[in-house]
């Protein structure tokens, strides 16, 4: 059928793919089943334009899917719910590439049509606008520019929109929520790429933004505390990092990342937090031997469901490893002066507030030894570095 569509003066490429996911079933008081159906078409055209415009890449792609989920609960009370979800996507995708090369441009709109019914509820559809879609400067072969904007949409699964009671303890009841609107997510982006001899520099920027955010809802009950949901948020992260790497000798080469990070929610209670780290890496070569040693700043993060803020402690090691043919020996230690090392979860809402620690080993005083040979026949798959090209001019080493 694609063919009546395609003007004869043109060579496509015509390719359908199809999979498919059995059946699952989880028998723990809770059974579900899931399917999922994929179609895929892609038509793509390749085709030189005139001497500014060099390459055009043009891609047709149509894809449907179909979720069935059944879930059982007992307990209490028996309850089955029953949501049934299909998507049909259809993406365009242009490639050019400009002024010989020094300009790329990516073009990707699409629509997602979304149609779900839970059990006892009306049937709904959802109409959204998706795209990935990025231009990229060469302003000469040591610096580059990229910008970029993303949108997409998600639905919620039948555990956000089931209407059954589960009872969590003696207080506390969860439930979930049929009336969720649908997500969507966009995204804007910017990085600069530079290689200035020693350095290496990148600089990323970007804002993620999620309107109509699913995120926790507690009230009281009667004498219960309900846990349930909501989708009557905004949350946004803003996002800016410099990673710079340098070639200091032959031997010695650094790496080194700072991050800021910004996170807000807007509506409901509305939340928000700030996020510095950083980290550093420095690498020192003696022949076979690689000695390492690393440090990373504690990080903190707004969790878009939970509405929690989570902050994880500061890490850092040393390491020494032995590369020689098809062997590799490393022992190391990780933070070796820390006695106690917690992650931290922390939320306050109107009606329920909440602080937890725990205490992991990969957050304690570690040490570790590694030996690992490889065999050099049946089928290849890649595996660590077993030698390290230091030629290069830059702090980002090339495995050979």
């Amino acid at each position: 059928m694609a063919a009546n569509l395609i003007p004869s003066s043109h060579s496509f490429r015509f390719i359908s793919l199809s999979g498919s996911i059995p059946k699952m079933e989880i028998n723990r008081r809770i059974r579900k089943m899931l399917w999922h159906h994929t179609f895929t078409d892609i038509i793509e055209n390749t085709a030189p334009f005139s001497k500014t415009f060099t390459l055009a890449i043009l891609t047709l792609v149509n894809v449907a899917l179909k979720w069935i989920s059944s879930s059982l609960y007992e307990g209490d009370y028996r309850s089955w719910q029953h949501l049934w979800r299909g998507e049909s996507l259809l993406n365009l995708s242009y490639m050019q590439h400009l002024f010989d090369n020094k300009i790329t441009l990516m073009i990707n709109p699409g629509l997602s049509l979304l149609n779900y019914k839970l059990h006892t509820q009306p049937k709904c559809q959802d109409w959204t606008f998706r795209t990935n879609s990025w231009i990229r400067y060469q302003l000469h072969s040591n610096h580059q520019f990229s910008l970029g904007f993303a949108m997409g949409n998600f639905q919620p699964d039948i555990s956000y929109v089931n209407t059954a009671d589960q009872t969590i303890d003696f207080l506390r009841i969860q439930r979930g929520n049929p009336n969720l609107a649908n997500p969507t997510i966009q995204e804007y982006f910017f990085t600069y790429d530079a290689t200035l001899n020693p350095v290496n520099l990148q600089i990323n920027s970007w804002h993620t933004r999620i309107k109509n955010n699913v995120s926790v809802d507690y009230y009281s009950e009667g004498e219960k505390l309900i846990s349930s949901y909501l989708s009557n948020t905004t949350y946004d992260k803003w996002k800016l990092e410099l990673i710079a790497s340098c070639r200091i000798s032959d031997k010695l080469r650094i790496n080194s990342t700072l991050k800021y990070e910004k996170f807000k929610v807007a509506g409901g209670q509305g939340l928000s937090t700030d996020n510095f780290m950083a980290s550093l890496q420095a690498n020192y070569f003696i022949k076979s031997f690689t000695l390492s040693a690393w440090s990373k700043s504690t990080e903190k993060t707004l969790d878009s469901r939970k509405l929690a803020v989570m902050k994880s402690p500061a890490l850092y090691g040393v390491s020494l490893r032995y590369n020689k043919a098809n062997w590799m020996a490393e022992m190391g230690t990780e933070n070796p002066f820390t006695h106690k090392n917690n992650y931290r979860e922390y939320s306050c809402t109107n009606a329920y507030q909440y602080e937890q620690s725990r205490t992991s080993r990969i957050y304690q005083q570690t040490a570790y030894v590694k030996l690992a040979y490889t065999f050099d026949f049946g089928k290849k798959t890649s595996r660590e570095f077993n030698s390290v090209d230091r030629s290069i001019n830059s702090a980002i080493l090339k495995a050979e």
